[in-house]
């Protein structure tokens, strides 16, 4: 084998080497960015949507669930909760929250 051939073959080993290396580090997770997206957990929040109590998840506009309770049947001080957001950890503590308000 010439050594043209053998510098064409060793360079191309390095550049897909490298290529590979690169690709695995922009994939996965470092440490920090792990512990970070562990520590943000999703939320759930019992708010408004037309007019009737709706659960939804953290940063997301379009409900879980909406219930059957307008919340201008409630008394005023539980609609500027609601209107607030009232928020939980949990599908049932967000549940058990809209139980009350049924």
């Amino acid at each position: 084998m010439s050594i043209r051939i053998k510098g064409i073959i060793l360079f191309t080993v390095i550049t897909l080497s490298i290529i590979v290396v690169c690709i695995s580090l922009t994939t996965k997770p470092t440490l920090a960015e792990n512990t970070t997206s562990e520590a943000v957990k999703t939320q759930y929040i019992l708010s408004e949507f037309n007019g009737k109590l709706a659960i939804f998840q953290t940063n997301n506009n379009i409900p879980l669930e909406v219930l059957d309770v307008r919340i201008d049947s409630l008394p005023e001080r539980d609609i500027e909760k609601i209107k607030n957001g009232i928020t939980a950890n949990t599908l049932n503590e967000i549940f058990a929250l809209a139980e009350d308000y049924e």
